[in-house]
């Protein structure tokens, strides 16, 4: 018997493996696009599991897969990607205990979000009622506008918003739902960021009624910040200023501390960066385009006294190293 699966398949994987499955079934033989679902396929264990889990249900959508059903459902040809993979995502959500895939209901809707970036991509959204939004790296949201409300759904991922005046009478509300609760803006520009265990909003004009489970949280003001999980608020202070503009791709630094700026570079990259102890706590000012890694490592090499060393899987940054020490040399008394 194998071992049971401790860690649930994560999100991306289950995406990856339903989007290869789609590709493979338009492309059908193309023997370039197959040598690179192999690579995939044997680049981690979970990659398999969620492959094995895509093979075993991929027979019950035959059926609707093929051009007589296709013509029959009025489908165009355009679309049946998108529909093979959103069928296959919702079989999948409907065979979790089958499968041993312990998801959320969230992390599958995330699936099929209407707006999603993957790591390292940040695009920006036009909304119905004039207002802006900037969504970050590896980020899913949904945009809700009904007679009644203006929602976003923020599955995870980073989020930015700047709101607008509803041109409907009377304005309807504009709220941003996280998996952890409810934030309801007040005339705002904010950010969002949502994690598995956590939602955090930083608020940078207005202000923000944040509402959980447990109840609404008096309205956070700009300048401030809270974070909300399954046991509610869970800490509040100061926003962080570098949220402001993170969302667009950019970090904009004033005595931001140098081992922040490395946790965020690596989540728009598919790589772990680090900083040593000794130069954690060194603080930056100025801007840096975080999908520029290479740009940002030469910066930071050029501006603080820090080393950027390149490991497999990994990149270190941490204290130069001091010259060493020449003792002058003693002039010559001859002559």
């Amino acid at each position: 018997m194998s071992a049971p699966l401790e860690d649930p398949v994560p999100t991306e994987v289950i995406r990856q493996a339903a989007e290869w499955f789609a590709c493979l079934d338009e492309l059908k033989a193309d023997p370039r696009q197959r040598q690179r679902w192999q690579a995939w396929l044997e680049a981690a264990p979970s990659h398999r599991l969620a492959w094995e889990a895509v093979e075993r249900i991929s027979g019950r959508l035959t059926p609707l897969r093929s051009d007589a059903a296709r013509h029959a459902l009025n489908i165009p040809r355009q679309s049946t990607r998108r529909r093979t993979l959103g069928l296959l995502v919702g079989m999948l959500s409907l065979s979790l205990p089958l499968l041993s895939l312990h998801a959320s209901r969230t992390r599958w809707q995330a699936l099929l979000a209407a707006h999603r970036t993957s790591v390292g991509e940040t695009r920006q959204l036009a909304l119905a009622d004039a207002g802006e939004a900037w969504i970050g790296s590896n980020t899913a949201i949904d945009i809700d506008f009904t007679p009644t409300l203006r929602r976003l759904v923020l599955f995870h991922g980073d989020l930015l918003v700047h709101t607008a005046p509803d041109p409907q009478l009377p304005p309807r509300p504009f709220v941003v739902d996280t998996p952890h609760g409810r934030l309801r803006a007040v005339g705002t520009r904010f950010a969002v960021r949502s994690e598995e265990h956590a939602s955090r909003v930083d608020v940078f004009e207005g202000a923000i009624e944040v509402s959980t489970r447990d109840g609404i949280l008096p309205l956070v003001q700009s300048g401030y910040h809270a974070t909300l999980s399954e046991d509610g608020i869970t800490s509040q202070g100061a926003a962080a200023p570098h949220q402001r503009t993170l969302a667009r791709g950019v970090i904009e630094a004033d005595g931001l501390r140098l081992e922040t700026l490395a946790h965020e570079l690596a989540r728009w990259h598919h790589i772990k960066i680090y900083c040593t102890p000794d130069v954690r706590e060194l603080k930056l000012v100025g801007a840096y385009p975080i999908n520029r890694l290479n740009h940002v490592l030469e910066a930071l090499e050029a501006s603080m006294p820090v080393r950027v060393e390149r490991k497999p899987g990994s990149i270190e940054i941490g204290a130069r190293p001091s010259a060493p020490y020449t003792p002058p040399r003693r002039a010559s008394a001859s002559g």
